[in-house]
């Protein structure tokens, strides 16, 4: 069920982990600053990665991810992926690391990150998606989560934010 526009996101620190969206005051994930467009900040900062289904619930499992650290986005690398016949995922290219198997309780942790790098996920029954994101660290943990399309709200690209503070 989705809620009403009334009832606000904000992400919470619980136990040293990001809890991604509770309900507060801040706005829906799509309202989020876009992780794409922003300049980066100078400042680094521990990454905490997660897949928000079109309801604005974490996915907790199935979906694969792969992270380049440091990209020059005037000049980035190829990537490809593939998929085998049990359907594990397999990323090369450039230096593109699957980090699929630190999936946490939905979540990643992207340590090291520059100020652009890119970031793939695979969805079973969907595209890939990639995006060159631009680091955006104010504080020691920064929480970036990517919304995957849905022709039920109109997200027909899938989008890449980041937490509002």
């Amino acid at each position: 069920m989705r809620l009403p526009e009334t009832v606000k996101y904000v992400a919470v620190f619980l136990a040293g982990a990001w809890l991604v969206p509770a309900m507060a005051a801040a706005e829906p994930p799509l309202s989020w600053p876009d992780a794409t467009g922003v300049t980066p900040t100078d400042r680094a900062c521990k990454i905490v990665f997660q897949v928000l289904d079109a309801n604005d619930k974490p996915i907790h499992t199935g979906y694969a991810i792969a992270v380049d650290k440091n990209v020059d986005p005037d000049h980035q690398p190829s990537y490809e992926v593939d998929q085998d016949a049990a359907g594990k995922y397999t990323f090369t290219g450039g230096g593109i690391t699957d980090l699929s198997g630190q999936v946490q309780d939905g979540k990643i942790e992207i340590i090291g990150a520059g100020k652009a790098f890119t970031v793939e996920v695979a969805l079973p029954g969907q595209m890939n998606r990639a995006a060159i994101i631009r680091r955006q660290c104010t504080s020691d943990v920064a929480t970036l989560v990517f919304v995957p399309p849905s022709q039920a709200t109109g997200n027909l690209f899938g989008e890449w934010r980041w937490v509002a503070p």
